[in-house]
């Protein structure tokens, strides 16, 4: 019994000691510029989850543990504030209004105005945020950045054009794409193809359209207008939405001399995702073989693993010899699938090289840029390289209340072209349609590199399917 009392009192004794460093703060939390009180105030010890909240005229009460504590004020729409106990139990607490910029934004010929003081929709976007993505073209560089915007890449080869469209799409049959204005000129982004109309997109090569002749280390700034009302300066040139973009100007520097930027970056690029094809059947139809001088297409042959090859030297399709069953008495070497989408494939690559320079007094200045761009694609061949030089000036005259501006530019791209779409000479067709006991390399590792990958001694071409012209009714094959 008597230890049992003994550790009550001490028990007892214990808790009256803690509970003597604690006590109730009580105070007002106050607006710094307007002295108001300040309602929803969050307040709370720091490094713990133990707080309450200012009531509507700013005064709150809190328990604290003890003179050490440290009490923590936040409020959305002030800047938050420390402020460590002490003795006192009773505080004014002063909080300063979160600091508002007003965001200002380029509508129309260089027209600068205030985003609050539009009745239309406007998004603003960074110039580091574009540079940034390391794109070769800016259109791809506004993806994922810009709200309600739909980018879509036509091809994904080296130089291959972007469209952008705001918003949904307008017309079933007429263009969709956002107007770009570049220093209030008008640029129309357009997709072509070797037919001029938007049918023949899915044939033809990959072109570019001029959003890619953009170079994104002059980019100053980016308004994307989108309501119909922010349009209508521009006209029904104007109806799928605005993209202006204001490009770098020259400035004075502090020191009075000229500053210099130079930059080069390198991209890499592969491919990630191809289709699953079979790799079982061979080349036929029926389960029976067809070699490629028979102009069959299919791929419902006998299964790989009943092939062999018998070696010979002269079968101008394969170096590996004539296919024949295992049964066969020439067979010799069991014939193992190709893998021509894998194989076709290889690392692309992008450099971009930079140069500017930039100066000028309180009077005049300027600002010259020079930019190349040099891209090869994933596939073999396949390449785009553009250059840019910028060339601008500055001129205040009578206190700075006349000013004159000028921008001149010089544009050089173009690259090598790949088929495309539904065209018969369209890669993704070709590799997919290839059986896989046929090599398009044909045993070579350069593969398109070498003449008899793709081309036979008489001059014809070197295909899955021989001499397709030729008629089915004349085929010895099919007889």
């Amino acid at each position: 019994m008597k230890k049992c009392k003994t550790f009550l009192t001490g028990m007892f004794l214990l808790l009256c000691f803690v509970s003597l460093g604690q006590r109730e703060i009580s105070g007002t939390v106050l607006s710094e510029t307007k002295n108001e009180p300040i309602f929803g105030v969050n307040v709370k010890i720091k490094g713990t989850i133990i707080g309450t909240m200012s009531d509507d005229k700013g005064q709150f009460i809190i328990t604290v543990r003890d003179d050490k504590d440290t009490l923590v004020f936040s409020q959305p729409e002030f800047e938050s504030i420390e402020k460590p106990v002490g003795l006192s139990n009773n505080m004014v607490v002063l909080m300063k209004p979160v600091t508002q910029i007003e965001t200002v934004v380029v509508t129309a010929m260089g027209v600068k105005r205030s985003e609050k003081a539009l009745g239309y929709a406007v998004s603003t976007v960074d110039a580091n945020t574009i540079r940034n993505t390391n794109q070769t073209n800016v259109v791809n560089s506004l993806n994922g950045v810009v709200a309600g915007a739909n980018i879509t890449q036509s091809s994904g080869v080296a130089g291959g054009s972007s469209s952008i469209v705001l918003r949904g799409f307008t017309s079933l049959t007429g263009n969709n794409q956002a107007l770009f204005v570049i220093d209030g000129v008008k640029i129309n982004n357009n997709e072509t193809s070797l037919g001029g109309e938007a049918s023949d997109n899915t044939e033809s090569v990959g072109f570019s359209n001029r959003g890619i002749d953009i170079n994104p280390d002059d980019i100053e700034s980016i308004s994307v207008l989108k309501g119909g009302a922010a349009t209508a300066i521009y006209g029904i040139d104007g109806a799928n939405g605005v993209i202006i973009i204001t490009t770098k100007k020259g400035k004075k520097n502090s020191n009075g001399k000229m500053t210099v930027t130079a930059g080069s970056s390198i991209t890499l690029s592969q491919v990630n995702k191809l289709p699953e094809l079979q790799n079982k059947y061979a080349q036929g139809i029926d389960g029976t073989y067809y070699p490629p001088d028979s102009a069959v297409s299919t791929s419902w042959g006998p299964s790989i693993d009943m092939l062999s090859y018998d070696g010979a030297t002269n079968n101008p399709y394969d170096k590996n010899g004539n296919i024949v069953l295992n049964t066969d008495p020439s067979a010799k070497t069991a014939v193992t699938p190709y893998n021509n989408l894998d194989a076709f494939f290889k690392t692309g690559y992008s450099t971009k090289n930079n140069f500017s320079i930039t100066g000028g007094t309180e009077v005049s200045n300027f600002r010259l840029s020079v930019s190349n761009v040099k891209e090869s694609g994933v596939i073999p061949t396949n390449k785009f390289e553009k250059t840019n030089v910028s060339l601008g000036t500055n001129l205040s005259m009578f206190d700075k209340k006349f000013n004159i501006s000028g921008t001149a530019n010089y544009i050089n791209s173009g690259g090598q072209r790949i088929q495309q779409g539904s065209n018969l000479s369209g890669i993704m067709l070709g590799l997919l349609r290839t059986p896989i006991t046929f090599d398009n390399a044909n045993g070579n590792a350069k593969g398109w590199e070498s003449v008899d990958a793709y081309e036979l001694a008489d001059g014809s071409q070197r295909n899955y399917r021989g001499e397709i012209l030729i008629q089915i009714k004349e085929n010895k094959y099919l007889q």
